[in-house]
């Protein structure tokens, strides 16, 4: 699970997405979070719809729990995915919500955003 963690920082999109689904896989322990919600904010859409199609239907407390603790650094991951679907991926989804990386912060993620950061 720690090399599955480690190699989720690879530099490729392939690398990360296989060890993505790999820790979503073998269940994702508490601790290996973090390395999940960072690869949240990846411009690959695969990546979002691995993460998404793993979490979706699951109670994501734990998840919960750690970008409630992380407000700040959820923010940013938040930001920087709107930005890359405003970069790349704008056209095909014209409106936010129905991007997948939209729902992951919501559903998985519980992104609390009501207008105030």
């Amino acid at each position: 699970m720690i090399c599955h963690c480690l190699f989720t920082r690879s530099d490729d999109g392939f690398v990360r997405e296989r060890h993505g689904r790999a820790i979503l896989k073998e269940g994702c322990p508490d601790w290996a979070v973090p390395y999940l919600v960072k690869l949240a904010d990846e411009y690959v859409i695969q990546i979002l719809q691995c993460i998404y199609d793993g979490w979706r239907e699951l109670d994501t407390e734990a998840v919960r729990d750690f970008c409630r603790l992380n407000r700040r650094s959820l923010l940013r991951s938040y930001d920087r995915m709107v930005s890359y679907w405003n970069e790349y991926y704008r056209e095909e989804y014209p409106h936010l919500e129905d991007y997948v990386g939209e729902k992951l912060f919501r559903r998985c993620f519980g992104y609390p955003y009501d207008g105030s950061r």
